[in-house]
């Protein structure tokens, strides 16, 4: 039981321990530092570096590191005098320290480098892949996007590189496909090396959905996972940054059109007008929106149901909205009646029926209904 809470970090006075999602201290704040819990296990630092503890508070591998990641799938990624090395659950040496940095594991591998050249170890904690490799990247569905001379293609477990190098630019592969780069432009390539789409893109976003943004001379439209567009390039995407604003969601998909932003579903119909000035991804089957400087909120027909008369929102989770009024947070319900008043200078979302919310520079615990479950106590949580 002990194994399935969940322990939250927690400061006062400069001190960390961990809090339950009730509020209850569960571990002494008395470390310098600490990470979240990750596979029963904790990196917390004291005086003499960093080491582990379960969650009774008990220190099971000493802290002499000078750095400490997270336990995953029984590893964890440690350092002394800046060389890396890999630990088991009981602090046995796996990886000698020995290199200038290793990645996360992924599929029982992770990259090393030394210097300027880069290899892989397994999860044995064996160097399997030498280091004669320019850069290299965590491996995703059996391949690892990696540079050799300058140029960028994939290498597999045994070290063999299928897809040859010669992209300026290569990302993981992601339900078989992968974005590649030549020059300025992105096309799509196979996990068998053959292309999906020609290399003749500014930009192409994840898949999601079933489909993936592309963008060309600012504009933008949608790419099935067969390389065809049923989603023709017609809505305005002036830059980057207005392209990952434009991805597929639970479906839909906010575009743009004459400076105004709508709503489309996977099939390319209109769901909302193109009247907002911005709208937020689909979250508890609400779209957050502004227009002009307020928001509120409409649904998935495109129906205005929350009016718009909020300075600020972070969306909802969990049937609550965070929104802000007059430089205070507060939370509504679906309905839009205030729940939580706007008492807050920050507030994070609702995760398992709790939020973190700040009231005059300390934190505190609530639950839906503005039950606090930790007083506004602590300096961080």
């Amino acid at each position: 039981e002990l194994l399935e809470m969940i322990f939250l970090p927690a400061r006062k006075n400069g001190k960390w321990g961990f809090v339950d999602l009730k509020g209850k201290q569960r571990i002494n704040l008395e470390y310098d530092q600490v990470a979240e819990f990750s596979s029963g296990l904790a990196a917390v630092k004291t005086q003499t570096g960093w080491g582990y503890i379960n969650k009774r508070g008990k220190m099971v591998i000493d802290p002499i590191y000078d750095e400490a990641e997270p336990f995953n799938k029984g590893l964890a990624i440690v350092a002394i005098e800046d060389m890396y090395g890999v630990i088991n659950k009981t602090g046995q040496e796996i990886t000698p320290f020995k290199y200038d940095e290793i990645f996360d594991f992924s599929e029982g591998m992770a990259a090393i480098s030394i210097g300027d050249k880069y290899g892989y170890i397994n999860a044995q904690g064996y160097e399997v892949i030498p280091l004669k490799l320019d850069a290299a990247d965590d491996f995703s569905e059996g391949l690892a996007a990696i540079q050799i001379s300058g140029f960028m293609g994939y290498l597999d477990p045994l070290g063999d590189v299928p897809i040859k190098c010669i992209y300026d630019h290569s990302e993981r592969f992601t339900n078989g496909v992968a974005r590649v780069k030549r020059g300025d432009l992105y096309g799509i390539l196979k996990s068998n090396g053959d292309s999906l789409s020609s290399v003749e893109f500014d930009k192409i976003g994840p898949y999601n959905s079933g489909l993936a943004l592309i963008m060309k001379k600012g504009k933008c439209g949608y790419m099935n996972t067969k390389g065809g567009i049923p989603i023709p390039i017609q809505y305005d995407c002036v830059d980057e940054n207005e392209a990952a604003h434009m991805y597929f969601h639970n479906g839909f998909a906010t575009v743009k059109k004459n400076g105004k932003w709508g709503v489309i579903d996977s099939i390319g119909q209109q769901v909302a007008e193109f009247k907002y000035d911005r709208i937020d991804p689909l979250s508890n089957g609400r779209f957050a929106a502004r227009k002009g400087s307020k928001y509120g909120f409409f649904n998935i027909r495109g129906i205005e149901v929350i009016p718009f008369e909020f300075n600020d929102t972070k969306g909802f989770s969990e049937d609550r909205a965070a929104i802000e009024k007059d430089g205070y947070w507060g939370f509504i319900d679906n309905a839009g009646k205030l729940v939580i008043p706007n008492l807050y200078s920050e507030v994070f979302g609702f995760e398992d029926g709790v939020a973190i919310v700040k009231r005059s520079g300390l934190f505190c615990i609530t639950d839906k209904d503005h039950n606090y479950l930790m007083p506004c106590a602590l300096d961080k949580v």
